[in-house]
């Protein structure tokens, strides 16, 4: 939405100058007017959408720590989802509601498991593209099991134990090996194992609806030495998306703590992309709200 910025108060309060209160009055109408126009989206400018960022199993949103401030240097408005982990559609559910509060468009971008999430909550009317950080983009029908059972388990699995409640932990004394091996780090990798956030075994065995990626444009990154994911499998899932660019990083699953930079130059060129998306629907909409001033829809910009 545009930034609309008044008058000053002081200004509103202030005795009149000298000639008559009207007079002063109009001066203050005509000065609100030239500060809101300059303030209202133009037609054929492009329109940098919200990012909104999911996070993936055993973690929350402080796994984007090293990818937010970038994004935030660069100028985005940046928002990150803490999904609740107890079912896909609780997390779906959880990240759509979040979506639907930028009343902006916005780009959806999931890392591991928040893939599938994004693959759901993708669908709003106001997401004009999905980037995918190795993990699912699951298809209808499909759930998590149903992926991960395409080939042989990776090495990683064997470290995930399952309590008495129904939650999915990864051992703590293996989760470096099994996340994020790569990570320069070692206290983070520890705090990380330390504050893992259980995954419902739910989240795995939900059966996703129709995929946002089939309507919305999509972007992929694949973990070369992901160990809970195969690499073969996020291979085909890029494939089988037909994302618009794939990158390849000889990184762990945790691509998000690892090579921050490479991932926020998807998630710009991906943003670049869809700001020309946006920039059409919105000027659409003025035209059709405000043809008068923007012209009939269908109009191009001078």
């Amino acid at each position: 939405m545009a930034a609309y910025r008044s008058f000053d108060f002081v200004d509103a309060i202030r005795p009149a100058p000298s000639g008559s209160r009207a007079r002063y009055l109009k001066r203050c109408k005509a000065s609100l007017a030239s500060r809101t126009r300059k303030q209202e989206p133009a037609v054929g400018r492009a329109i940098k959408p919200n990012i909104v960022l999911v996070h993936g199993a055993w973690g929350d949103a402080s796994h984007w720590r090293h990818v937010i401030p970038r994004l935030h240097e660069k100028g985005y408005r940046v928002f990150a989802a803490q999904i609740p982990l107890t079912s896909l559609a609780d997390d779906i559910d959880r990240t759509s509601k979040l979506v639907a509060a930028q009343d902006a468009p916005t780009l959806l971008v999931g890392h591991a498991y928040g893939c599938a999430v994004i693959t759901g909550a993708g669908r709003a009317p106001n997401v004009v593209g999905l980037v995918y950080l190795a993990g699912p983009a699951l298809d209808e029908g499909e759930s998590l099991n149903d992926l991960l059972a395409r080939r042989a388990l990776p090495e990683g699995a064997a470290n995930i134990r399952q309590d008495n409640y129904g939650f999915l932990w990864i051992a703590p004394e293996k989760f470096r090996e099994t996340f994020c091996h790569d990570l320069d780090d070692e206290t983070e990798s520890l705090v990380w194992a330390l504050t893992q956030k259980p995954t419902a075994e739910r989240c795995f065995e939900e059966k996703s609806g129709p995929p946002a990626w089939k309507v919305k444009p999509s972007w992929y990154q694949i973990s070369a030495d992901d160990r809970l994911i195969p690499v073969e499998t996020e291979k085909w899932m890029a494939q089988r998306i037909e994302a618009r660019a794939t990158i390849s990083l000889q990184t762990s699953h945790a691509s998000v703590a690892t090579r921050p930079n490479e991932i926020v130059m998807l998630i710009e060129e991906a943003s670049n992309a869809a700001a020309g998306k946006a920039d059409h629907e919105v000027a659409g909409d003025l035209q059709r709200n405000d043809p008068d001033r923007y012209g009939e829809p269908g109009d191009q910009a001078g």
